[in-house]
């Protein structure tokens, strides 16, 4: 089957090495686990030499995919690419800087001064949506957020501000029972009603090129009275994937600001939590849900919210939006905090929650990824060994 590439990510100034030419060469060894991997991203770490910058060619033993340069301090580097690794397979490839062969990138476009769009080509993939805080608009400017396009870019199918609770948004992350340094005030970074906020500040690394697109921000969650009690640096990725379809990670760490602070809530207001659009509650009848194989005796077409809905490793929601279906895979990496609680709503919000104490020193690292699939419903099958190739990445060795 020929797939059309779907792309996420601003240009990458191309290059131009010939093959034969003095530019080095790095090569590397991938081992897949038992599941294999399909379109996984990959990555390998090594010691940058002026000449080891962009652009990249990754070529293995029958084809060759563009890679992309990160650079990670001032003596250590990342190159990325997307590969496809049959089970308990090793494939070896080589890393060829100096040589393009990239059939595009993912680029930012700022849309106005208070939302960003990332690019695939001039395809839209997703957008970040970062108002100032205003007091007489606290509804259209309380928190950033990701919206999600549609694989085709032509329209968001996550929601923004207003219709059925207005403060659901996109891919957003909060709490509604937050208590700071011993303060039996509660402070509420969810609803974010009384002036308590997340505001943008700004935008601290920018990712652009022919395998992912994203950025990393920094995002102070203020009190009522305008203080910053924690800072969150929010990192969002998308990757190369083939048509119809869109990866996404997004990364968290929230740290104190405040000495102790208690993040708290239930698992329909607080967590990490994906919003589908408002037209989705108008047609909620239509919502449905695949759990994985432990959960799979629940009827598909109602929400379920129980005490034995904790530690889900992926959920799915299926929804119908403007005559086109729609699967969003919700994965948890295992190294997020135990006892989650997993929310489902047909309306089209689903997430978990878990409680944490924040501290100075103990800050809370959370690990999500997301799969949009346009009018193709996955199978249980596939969404475990996506969720396999999440929590068990192959093994990279040079």
């Amino acid at each position: 089957m020929v797939h059309r590439i779907l792309l996420f990510v601003l240009l990458i100034p191309a290059a131009s090495c010939a093959a034969g030419d003095t530019a080095p060469t790095m090569e590397v060894a991938v081992t897949a686990t038992e599941y294999g991997h399909h379109y996984t991203p990959v990555s390998v770490d090594f010691e940058p030499s002026p000449e080891m910058m962009s652009p990249i060619c990754v070529r293995g033993e029958a084809s060759e995919t563009p890679g992309q340069f990160e650079a990670l301090s001032d003596a250590r580097a990342r190159v990325w690419w997307i590969a496809d690794l049959p089970a308990e397979s090793t494939s070896r490839f080589a890393v060829e800087f100096g040589r393009d062969c990239s059939a595009g990138a993912f680029s930012w476009r700022p849309i106005g001064e208070s939302a960003t769009d990332l690019l695939y080509l001039d395809r839209p993939v997703l957008q970040y949506v970062h108002p100032v805080y205003d007091p007489e608009d606290v509804d259209g400017t309380r928190r950033p957020f990701h919206h999600v396009y549609n694989p085709s870019g032509r329209r968001h199918i996550t929601k923004g501000a207003g219709g059925l609770y207005s403060h659901h948004r996109g891919i957003f992350f909060g709490y509604n029972q937050v208590f700071v340094a011993d303060s039996d005030e509660r402070v509420d970074i969810w609803h974010s009603n009384d002036g308590e906020r997340q505001q943008h500040a700004e935008i601290v690394a920018v990712h652009e090129g022919p395998v992912f697109g994203g950025h990393s921000v920094r995002i102070p969650w203020i009190d009522p009275q305008g203080e910053p009690f924690a800072e969150e640096i929010r990192e969002v990725r998308a990757f190369l994937q083939p048509a119809g379809s869109i990866l996404i990670d997004f990364r968290s760490s929230l740290r104190s600001l405040a000495g102790p602070v208690r993040l708290d809530g239930d698992r329909q207001h607080a967590g990490v939590q994906f919003r589908a659009a408002q037209e989705v509650a108008e047609n909620e009848e239509a919502t449905r849900f695949l759990r994985p194989e432990g959960w799979a005796h629940l009827p598909v077409d109602q929400e379920f919210n129980d005490d034995l809905h904790i530690d889900l490793p992926w959920n799915v929601m299926l929804f119908s939006l403007n005559r086109q279906s729609y699967a969003v895979a919700y994965l948890s990496h295992p190294s997020n905090p135990g006892g989650a609680e997993m929310s489902e709503r047909r309306y089209g919000r689903f997430g978990e929650f878990f409680p944490y104490d924040l501290d100075r020193n103990r800050p809370l690292e959370v690990r999500y990824r997301f799969w949009i699939l346009e009018n193709s419903e996955p199978s249980r099958k596939e969404v475990e060994k996506l969720f396999q190739n999440f929590s068990q990445p192959p093994a990279v060795s040079r």
